[in-house]
């Protein structure tokens, strides 16, 4: 009785095998056919959004770190335990002067890139 020898290719970790009756779609070709390419009006809504949460989770990573309360942080910036609630869950928009507050208060720095879309490729660089 002889033994089957059919070789078996390991994959690296994480990678995920799409068997080929599939059709695999990227996330940025995903991203273009559901919101549009970049640049449109849709997509920059959605990047616009994206980028609020993530400004949420980072308070709220920051916080977590420096061991406050949602209550104690209101009360470093001046404003409620709902409100810093709000903010961390992307439910209203942080206006650049509470931010800047929850900032001070974190007693963290931001730096702020804006690159001009010009053929000298300046740029303006702020640290908070």
């Amino acid at each position: 009785m002889k033994k089957s020898t059919s070789m078996k290719t390991e994959l690296p970790q994480g990678t995920i095998n799409i068997p080929s009756e599939y059709m695999a779609t990227s996330l940025d070709e995903f991203k273009n056919e559901l919101l549009g390419s970049i640049g449109t009006h849709g997509r920059d809504i959605y990047e616009a959004e994206l980028k609020e949460e993530m400004l949420g989770d980072v308070i709220k990573h920051v916080r977590k770190l420096k061991k406050l309360s949602q209550e104690e942080l209101g009360s470093l910036v001046g404003v409620g335990k709902a409100q810093i609630s709000r903010i961390e869950k992307n439910y209203n928009n942080v206006t650049i002067a509470n931010f800047l507050r929850i900032l001070n208060a974190l007693n963290v720095k931001v730096r702020l890139s804006v690159e001009l879309d010009d053929e000298n490729n300046n740029s303006i660089e702020l640290s908070y």
